[in-house]
């Protein structure tokens, strides 16, 4: 009986033990449901992430108001001016570009921040001071402290700084692009978005000449706006060479046609209160590089 008692005690033991374990492998994981533009975690912090954890980090920062991630991080930046010595912060400004997809896939990049930097290089009485060279170091020690924090160094897709000096505006920029490698995140899309995204999507899929570059909402303009890159077998096609602006319209007819059948795209332009559709194919045998068609909805 004895023996019947210890075995059943330490089944408990071991149950309770696991179930300790397992509350604490769960109290340990990271919730980002709350977090802020000021409480985003350091750059060494998130070196203890799970994978997991860090593509939630991500997806969760991707949702943060502009506008606060602007008032944090032109401060941390004003910081790093002062401390470096020799430049001073003027104007950042943040945007997001949510059309761009991921190349060859049904997906859009978590990586989708447009930073934009000014700054005025400090007067110098040095006679051997040259605004352009200083302004190019600076520039590379600004990018490089912008990768150690989470935000941009995860986020950023485009970076622009531009600097002054004396009166000359600008007297350098910089520019640097981020290009979509091994993501470990994607952005976050809603059902209907993702499911007319999916239309234009597979109609690339089944005209292997046009690839889905851009698709989306544009609020500011209230256009559904998709893009599609041309390969140059097509426009170089001897019936379409004859006519290249009839033989894009065709196709943009039928990817209207596809578009407008389905109720997710009708529902995607009452949510997003849509009140044109612009269709855009991208190629340098075209005008500009271009051939949009656009028309109200």
């Amino acid at each position: 009986m004895l023996k019947k008692f210890s075995a059943v005690l330490l089944s408990s033991m071991i149950a309770l033990n696991f179930s300790g374990c397992a509350q604490n492998s769960q109290d340990d994981t990271q919730d980002f449901d709350k977090l802020t533009a000021n409480t985003i975690p350091t750059l060494q912090e998130t070196k203890n992430f799970s994978l997991d954890e860090k593509a939630a980090l991500r997806i969760a920062m991707e949702q943060l108001p502009l506008e606060d991630c602007e008032k944090v991080l032109s401060q941390q930046i004003s910081e790093f001016c002062k401390s470096d010595g020799v430049a001073e912060f003027i104007s950042l400004q943040l945007d997001r570009d949510r059309l761009t997809m991921v190349k060859g896939e049904n997906k859009k990049p978590i990586e989708n921040l447009i930073v934009d930097i000014k700054v005025n290089l400090l007067h110098s009485d040095d006679p051997e001071f040259e605004a352009v060279t200083a302004s190019k170091e600076f520039f590379t020690r600004l990018n490089d402290y912008l990768r150690t924090l989470p935000y941009t160094c995860f986020l950023t897709k485009e970076i622009t700084i531009r600097a002054s000096y004396d009166g000359i505006d600008p007297v350098n920029t910089f520019n640097g692009n981020v290009s979509y490698v091994d993501s470990i995140a994607f952005l976050e899309q809603s059902e209907n978005e993702l499911a007319t995204q999916t239309i234009a999507y597979e109609f690339s899929q089944k005209n292997s000449d046009f690839i889905l570059q851009k698709f989306g909402a544009i609020p500011k303009t209230q256009e559904l706006y998709i893009e599609y890159y041309v390969m140059d077998d097509f426009l170089l096609d001897e019936k379409v060479k004859e006519d290249r602006s009839s033989a894009l319209e065709e196709k943009y007819q039928k990817i209207k046609q596809l578009l407008l059948a389905k109720e997710s795209t009708k529902q995607y332009i009452k949510e997003n209160d849509l009140t044109s559709l612009t269709v855009s194919f991208q190629n340098s045998f075209l005008d500009d590089g271009f051939l949009t068609f656009h028309e109200n909805l």
